[in-house]
């Protein structure tokens, strides 16, 4: 199965993505736009996320490293009908961790399945130049 995901970039405090769910995103770098740590946002939205609890330790490891702010990318699924599929948007996440190992994931946002064959496709804003990546058989 391959899932087109349009990626752009959360442009202000005031950008309507904010309220964006059923999504993927990404915290970024805003030095190198490196990718510090990507989630998926079911039913609370990518603002929701930010503020979450859960995320406390992220923010003080990096604001330990020099990195106060973060760059927020917000990833829709192309595919309507995708979106409210909760799980396919894990293993979406989960492929992209396994793959780009970005250093605020913690080991066990790796551990959901991936169905076998899953690619996702990554457009628009993307920040790599490697775009495409496939879940192990």
């Amino acid at each position: 199965m391959r899932v087109e995901v349009r990626w752009s970039w959360v442009e202000d405090e005031a950008d309507e993505a904010w309220n964006a769910t059923r999504c993927l995103f990404a915290f970024c770098d805003p030095e190198n736009d490196e990718i510090l740590y990507v989630g998926h946002a079911d039913d609370r939205n990518v603002r929701d996320h930010c503020e979450a609890s859960e995320h406390e330790v992220l923010w003080q490891e990096l604001r330990a490293i020099g990195i106060a702010n973060v760059s927020v990318l917000i990833g829709i699924p192309q595919d309507a009908r995708l979106r409210s599929d909760k799980a396919l948007l894990g293993e979406l996440a989960c492929l992209l961790i396994t793959e780009l190992d970005p250093s605020g994931n913690e080991e066990r946002d790796t551990e959901g399945p991936v169905r076998p064959g899953l690619e996702i496709e990554c457009s628009g804003d993307w920040p790599y130049e490697e775009a495409t990546f496939t879940a192990l058989e």
